[in-house]
């Protein structure tokens, strides 16, 4: 879009530049209305004149209104950089599946802290220290969550 409208301004200079002459080559005419076609051609591209209309509640209209002015831009270009550059939203089934797996790796998460503060503690005091099956165990159980996390991505 930066890129159409920085190409935009440029026709738009060499037009000036074209018409301030007194008299034109054929060339230069030709150069001329072929810089008409690519302004015009650029401007439908650049141009919103499609409607599309939503329905929200007003909280709903205000959170997406702040969330807009937080991100400088109008209601309008916000919605649709967010509805265009964001992944779609994830359906039941898919955020149930999601929110199994969170629940899975916090849980992994929480034995791996266990483990490393149990080990952590007994290093310190010269205990004995978790055996390295219960580690390599737990190593695995976080590298099958990755791997079907990814699996669903």
């Amino acid at each position: 879009m930066q890129q159409q409208k920085k190409q935009l301004r440029t026709l738009r200079v060499e037009r000036r530049i074209l018409e301030q002459a007194d008299q034109l080559t054929a060339d230069e005419a030709a150069s001329k209305a072929a810089i008409e076609t690519r302004i015009r051609e650029l401007m439908d591209f650049l141009v919103r004149d499609k409607k599309i209309t939503i329905l929200a509640t007003y909280q709903e209209r205000e959170r997406l209104k702040r969330r807009a002015a937080a991100s400088d831009k109008t209601l309008n270009g916000y919605l649709l950089s967010s509805g265009l550059k964001s992944r779609p939203p994830l359906d039941a089934e898919a955020a149930a599946q999601l929110q199994n797996l969170r629940l899975e790796l916090r849980k992994i998460g929480s034995n791996l802290n266990q483990l490393t503060h149990a080990t952590n503690a007994a290093r310190a005091v010269g205990a004995a220290q978790p055996s390295e099956a219960v580690l390599t165990r737990t190593l695995l159980e976080v590298s099958a969550a990755i791997d079907r996390i990814s699996e669903k991505l």
